[in-house]
């Protein structure tokens, strides 16, 4: 079914309806017109802010992941040796693993679970 044909949207949950009035999902919000240039502006917020929302989950999510992860590696005496023979065995190059295992692990969380789009694309 094509976007015109569902011009109405709920802002809290993506709802898409045919005709105007409360949404079926949740009934204490109204469905919006999505034709209006200042709807399409709330949904772009509303949509900014669960990007960026997602975006500070997935970065706690490496952290919370690496921060164990290196430890435990830097526990195993091969893994020391091959931190002692590329010179990272010092506590700086402990925390540069960390944060480059964070940034991965972020960004693979954010490829994996996307934020969710209300507002629909241009």
């Amino acid at each position: 079914m094509s976007p015109d044909a569902l011009p109405f949207i709920c802002a809290a949950c993506g709802h898409r309806a045919a005709a105007p009035g409360d949404c079926p999902r949740c009934p204490e919000n109204p469905l919006l017109d999505l034709r209006k240039p200042e709807v399409l502006e709330i949904l772009e917020d509303i949509d900014s802010r669960l990007r960026r929302r997602r975006d500070q989950q997935c970065v706690w999510l490496g952290v919370g992941i690496s921060i164990p992860l290196v430890l435990a590696l830097a526990a195993i005496p091969a893994f020391r040796l091959v931190m002692t023979l590329i010179r990272m065995n010092h506590w700086i190059g402990y925390l540069a693993l960390i944060t480059l295992t964070a940034f991965g692990i972020s960004r693979l969380a954010l490829k994996l679970f996307p934020a969710p789009r209300r507002c629909p694309p241009a």
